[in-house]
């Protein structure tokens, strides 16, 4: 085997392991948070003539080595619904518990508040943690 394709596999390795999400943390955010998330646009698209019922999207997980962010994919269009820490540890000096929810203040960026814990089951909505 080459060196340069050992390296190859190598970094692959190392970059699925940087991807792996707790098992528990990745349970409680699918049962806890898009579950909810989904309910909240059932709720919201029986009263609107915008709403087809359904959600009309995937979700999908992507973990990091701080943070798993959530993205809403819809035909092809991703956007981040929003972010939830892996660990406890701080963002811009504040502190956090494994499982805190982030409103996204970009797509590779959470905002400082917490907005909630995913190990905690409350109304999220489907368009993202409420604003403060």
């Amino acid at each position: 085997m080459k060196m340069s394709e050992l390296k190859k596999i190598i970094r692959e390795e190392i970059s699925m392991l940087l991807e792996k999400i707790d098992l528990d943390l990745e349970r409680a955010i699918k049962n806890n948070i898009l579950t909810a998330a989904d309910e909240d646009y059932k709720k919201w698209s029986s009263n609107s003539k915008f709403g087809t019922g359904e959600p009309r999207w995937k979700w999908d997980l992507q973990g990091g080595s701080k943070f798993v962010k959530i993205i809403r994919d819809e035909a092809g269009s991703r956007s981040v619904w929003g972010f939830v820490a892996q660990n406890d540890g701080a963002l811009a000096g504040i502190p956090h518990k494994k499982g805190d929810v982030f409103l996204a203040a970009g797509y590779n960026k959470p905002a400082k508040h917490k907005r909630g814990n995913a190990f905690v089951k409350q109304n999220w909505k489907w368009t993202g943690p409420d604003y403060l």
